[in-house]
């Protein structure tokens, strides 16, 4: 079985690059990336940061998405922001059906939270992403 949070991983970096909207933002795909270190790209999404809490057969993953844009205030790490928790969440029961990755259905992706910060180079989101999987 595949670890829970890299799975989540995986499905939200495929539901990030086949927004429209959000890909007008980012650019390229090659901005979304998995890495742990800060960007030396002028604008990255950073996937990566995971937890997994497990309560039987079902797991709570997590996934902290970072935006770096380097400008000079936060308008395009907002917007960015803004077009993620757009594209990401998603409801089986609204949806009527499961998202399956890895050998897990995933009946419900969530944004618990966004975050906002700036240094003298990046505008820098922090954005909390929550799902309920199971493993099939």
């Amino acid at each position: 079985m595949a670890e829970p949070s890299l799975s989540l991983q995986k499905l939200v970096a495929d539901r990030l690059i086949a927004d429209a909207e959000l890909m007008a933002l980012v650019g390229d795909p090659a901005n979304i990336v998995d890495t742990g270190v800060r960007p030396e790209r002028d604008l990255t999404v950073i996937l990566g940061d995971g937890q997994t809490v497990y309560t039987g057969v079902i797991a709570r993953a997590y996934l902290n998405l970072h935006v770096f844009v380097k400008e000079p205030g936060m308008k395009l790490a907002k917007e960015i922001t803004g077009a993620i928790v757009d594209c990401v969440p998603h409801d089986a029961q609204i949806e009527h059906c499961y998202l399956d990755v890895d050998g897990f259905a995933v009946s419900d992706i969530s944004i618990n939270d966004t975050r906002f910060m700036h240094d003298d180079t990046f505008s820098h989101a922090v954005v909390n992403v929550a799902a309920i999987m199971r493993a099939d």
